[in-house]
């Protein structure tokens, strides 16, 4: 039996899969996923001029965690005391 060892950078790795880096800029999925919804609902939020802010990157948008954090701050909490 042969036994066959990877360094770091040889490592299988699923970007889909791996961790949300803080710096890097999130796609409609990656922000879809963040926010606990389906990434059709950000389309239509996207369509009616509301959810966190995004910029076009050539045909893609894209977010930033700032802004994304900034929306979450926005919304209305629900439930809880009055």
């Amino acid at each position: 039996m042969r036994v066959v060892q990877r360094n770091a950078t040889q490592r299988n790795v699923n970007p889909h899969n791996a961790p949300i880096e803080p710096e890097a800029l999130w796609d409609k999925r990656v922000t879809a996923r963040y926010l606990g919804i389906n990434s059709n609902t950000l389309d239509r939020w996207i369509a009616q001029g509301r959810g966190p802010l995004g910029m076009r990157v050539g045909k893609q948008v894209r977010y930033s965690p700032a802004s994304v954090q900034e929306f979450l701050a926005s919304c209305q909490p629900v439930g809880g005391r009055a």
